[in-house]
């Protein structure tokens, strides 16, 4: 019958859900993924908290965010896992802007820039204001300025330049022990994608399971603010 063809058919716009609940949706999802493969996602969940990331619009979009991201997270590729889910979510949403820091790593690089093949040495004062401006250029965009404190997150030498410093050295061991997108050692790992498909595809046949139902985000303030049982066993740590 036509009027059932109609109502088959019909776009259902539905609303979207307040987004301290995506994110305990998702921060849900990571805790359950966490004991599933035995991984340590603290710092991603602290990260993702204390950024106040409002990205997500519903749970389907978390849904397939997490399948895009599921196998890589439970394989050692020696990458900071909080950085690779970080760098993913800008990817998802932004991908100008990801390929803005894919194709520009000396104007987010913190560390070990000589490790990249491009690299020559320029006077540090002259560097320093060089990313300077390139940086208020990028992020003058609205749709950038959205992703701000993400990147300042990922790059401690961007949240160092923004605020006028240009001195971020005493990073540089730090950055190198957990493996960060920040340092050039490491960098170019984060934007390798040679992953096997029956693996990826057998690994996100099960995030329907992990994610937590929309009707059941019930807004857990230890996890909004960081307090979660992980957390805490993390910084008692």
């Amino acid at each position: 019958p036509k009027f059932l063809d109609k109502i088959i058919q019909k776009n259902i716009d539905m609303p979207r859900l307040d987004y301290n609940k995506l994110n305990v949706a998702f921060v849900n999802a990571l805790l359950e993924v966490q004991k599933i493969y035995s991984l340590d996602l603290s710092e991603t969940i602290y990260n993702y908290n204390s950024l106040k990331i409002d990205i997500f619009k519903n749970i389907r979009e978390i849904i397939l965010f997490l399948n895009n991201i599921l196998f890589t997270i439970r394989k050692n590729y020696g990458i900071n896992i909080s950085d690779y889910i970080l760098l993913m979510l800008i990817k998802e949403k932004n991908i100008e802007l990801y390929n803005e820091i894919k194709n520009n790593p000396f104007m987010f690089l913190t560390t070990d820039k000589h490790y990249m093949a491009e690299y020559s040495y320029v006077d540090s004062s002259r560097e320093v204001e060089k990313i300077k401006k390139y940086l208020e250029s990028l992020f003058s965009k609205p749709e950038n300025k959205k992703y701000e404190n993400i990147i300042k997150k990922m790059f401690p030498s961007i949240d160092y330049i923004s605020r006028g410093y240009s001195g971020f050295e005493t990073h540089n061991k730090e950055l190198n022990n957990k493996k960060s997108i920040a340092s050039g050692k490491y960098f170019s790992t984060y934007f390798l994608s040679n992953f096997n498909e029956n693996e990826f595809l057998k690994a996100s046949l099960i995030v329907d399971a992990v994610v937590v139902k929309p009707d059941s985000c019930e807004v857990d303030e230890s996890v909004i603010t960081g307090e979660s049982d992980s957390i805490k066993k993390e910084k008692i740590g």
